[in-house]
Order: C-alpha cells, then structure tokens, then sequence
C-alpha cells in the first residue's frame, strides 16, 4: 500500500488501519482484505539501495504495541 513508503525511513507502527490518518482509504481496503488491522513495519536496508524489503508484525484486531514490541520487530 502507499502508506508503506513511510516505512522506507524507520520503523511504521498502526494501531488500527480505520484510526490512522496517514493511509488512504484504497489502503485500508487492501490491508482490511488480508485481515491486517495492525501492524508494526521494519524496513531492511542493504547499503545504497535503500530500503529491499520489510519485516512486517500484524495483527487482525487494533492494539496498542508495546515499545518493546516495536523494537523487538
């Protein structure tokens, strides 16, 4: 979805897709249809290229996550 891009420059963490202002209604279509409510996104890096993939936790109801949790991803 377009909201991971923001993922590129850190750490993304969404409590609930129907909360969170940032991602656009096509966004949560698209993550509501793979159940993913929540979500902690973790870019992998590999030097210059930038950002080659992601490490994503989900979760299909809205939490909280814990700064640990966050970390740990």
């Amino acid at each position: 979805p377009e909201g991971f891009k923001r993922a590129a420059e850190g750490v993304l963490v969404v409590a609930d897709i129907w909360a969170e202002p940032t991602l656009t209604d096509r966004d949560r279509r698209s993550l509501d249809a793979i159940a993913l409510t929540a979500f902690v996104v973790a870019p992998l890096h590999r030097g210059a290229e930038g950002m080659i993939w992601a490490l994503v936790a989900g979760s299909r109801s809205p939490r909280t996550w814990e700064g640990g949790e966050a970390a740990l991803v």
